[in-house]
């Protein structure tokens, strides 16, 4: 009776420890840990200002399907002449104002490419706060390098 219940125990322990080695061994797991995140980005190559506005364009609603509004993140030139536009999608603000500097009716001198989107970019947003869908620009260019941005705003 007394050899029964120690092999009893006996394997009863055996059986608890071997559990708990398996358990000590077992691999361990934890939450996943963000490492990294990158905003949505588009890229576009064009010839000329109109090609320029017109990616600034289709940026827009590019990026519209992460709920973000463009940013230039970089103008380059490649090697064939063109030239090459990036966009990165960044979340959108609610209260979206255009610049100080925008004014309705008037144009606009610009001399890189980078202000030129900053002036279109400008006149979307404007033509959005008064209801309408886009502004649709022209530039025109100036005998001193410079060009000049008109933009009218359509529903």
């Amino acid at each position: 009776m007394i050899g029964t219940t120690f092999t009893r125990a006996a394997s009863a322990g055996l059986v608890l420890g071997s559990a708990l080695f398996v358990a000590a061994c077992a691999q361990q797991s934890s939450p996943p840990q963000q490492v990294r995140t990158e905003n949505p980005s588009v890229t576009y190559t064009y010839l000329g200002d109109q090609e320029l506005i017109s990616a600034n364009q289709k940026a827009t609603l590019y990026c519209t399907q992460f709920q973000a509004v463009p940013s230039t993140k970089m103008i380059s030139e490649t090697a064939d002449g063109k030239k090459q536009v990036v966009f990165d999608c960044v979340p959108s603000t609610p209260a979206l104002q255009p610049s100080a500097s925008y004014m309705p009716g008037t144009s606009h001198t610009v001399r890189t490419d980078q202000e030129l989107l900053s002036a279109q970019r400008n006149a979307d947003l404007y033509c959005l706060n008064q209801g309408n869908q886009r502004a649709v620009s022209t530039v025109a260019a100036n005998a001193d390098g410079s060009k000049t941005l008109s933009s009218r705003c359509v529903p």
